[in-house]
């Protein structure tokens, strides 16, 4: 995938053995093609690097061609991409004036698993955890990565596209947990992901990164407590449609939340939590003058079983 230079790190040894995150551009491998050899010399020596030579390097340098050139294999530590191997083949296409180059990182289901696990162990809204599975509430299905949550992601997208066409839209998720929903829809143009959570939507970016994905935003609100004009101002899109994801019985003030997502004038997937909650919900939008259409009956996505939800399509309000 192909990656900004600038976000590129190494982990090198500068200042006696303390081993620290560097940028290409100030490294002893980059000093070097700017002229500063003694100090590309100096590091080898300390570093005792038989695999590496001035000779080797020169050698890389003369014969570099873009076009033969192989992904740049990379880790992802401390929200960076950092290079395990090909060091030396990046800091010469940085001085070639690149400002992308191909990387290939390591392991992503992995570095997912280890984002998702981190919103697990703990509790969020209204007492409610995200650890009924070990990988919490969103799947992931995505190129090689399979990752078991609570909620079929996938499932539930086929379920809801029966509905609606999300080709080229803007879509904003007001609820977004660690982004799932929004990261399985990749034919669409942009998106933002709003939670209250720091903790999640800090998952989602570092996600974000680990898949690439550069349509998709996130930020952190409290949907009780938070100014609503403010968010607004944050959220850079005009919205083609809106999920609204159970979100009703976890907001004590969903009302001012549910006017928000009226407040653009678009489509709304409404999803409710069960049918003691969700009534009030359907009365809020009927007496708005809306158009109410069941899509899905039940949760037949959610593994553990609970198939109490209900997913409507909400159109045409009188706002």
């Amino acid at each position: 995938m192909l990656v900004d230079i600038k976000n590129i790190r190494a982990q090198l040894v500068i200042e006696g053995a303390e081993i620290k995150l560097v940028e290409l551009k100030d490294s002893p491998h980059y000093k070097y093609l700017c002229g500063d050899k003694q100090s590309y010399i100096d590091y080898l020596i300390f570093t005792h690097q038989p695999e590496h030579s001035i000779e080797k390097y020169n050698n890389l340098i003369s014969n570099f061609d873009i076009k033969k050139a192989i992904p740049i294999q990379c880790d992802f530590i401390e929200n960076k991409y950092v290079i395990s191997n090909g060091f030396h083949r990046a800091c010469i296409m940085l001085k070639l004036g690149y400002t992308e180059i191909e990387i290939k990182l390591e392991n992503r289901q992995k570095l997912i698993c280890d984002e998702l696990i981190k919103t697990t162990n703990y509790a969020m809204y209204n007492n409610w955890t995200n650890s009924i599975l070990k990988h919490g509430y969103h799947s992931f299905n995505i190129e090689e990565i399979n990752i078991i949550g609570q909620r079929n992601i996938r499932h539930r997208i086929n379920e809801i596209r029966k509905h609606y066409d999300f080709k080229g839209k803007n879509i904003l998720d007001l609820g977004c947990n660690v982004g799932g929903m929004l990261f399985h829809i990749q034919d669409i143009n942009k998106a933002v992901g709003v939670d209250y959570d720091p903790i999640v939507i800090r998952a989602a970016e570092n996600i974000s990164k680990i898949l690439n994905v550069k349509n998709i935003d996130f930020i952190q609100f409290d949907f009780n407590t938070d100014d609503y004009k403010l968010l607004k101002n944050e959220i850079r899109i005009s919205p083609d449609i809106i999920f609204l994801l159970a979100m009703g019985s976890w907001v004590e003030k969903w009302m001012e939340l549910y006017a928000f997502a009226l407040s653009y004038n678009c489509p709304i997937i409404l999803e409710t939590n069960n049918d003691k909650a969700g009534p009030a919900q359907l009365i809020y939008f009927e007496e708005k003058k809306c158009n109410i259409k069941l899509i899905i009956n039940g949760s037949p996505d959610d593994v553990t079983g609970n198939n109490l939800r209900k997913t409507y399509l909400v159109t045409h309000c009188n706002v």
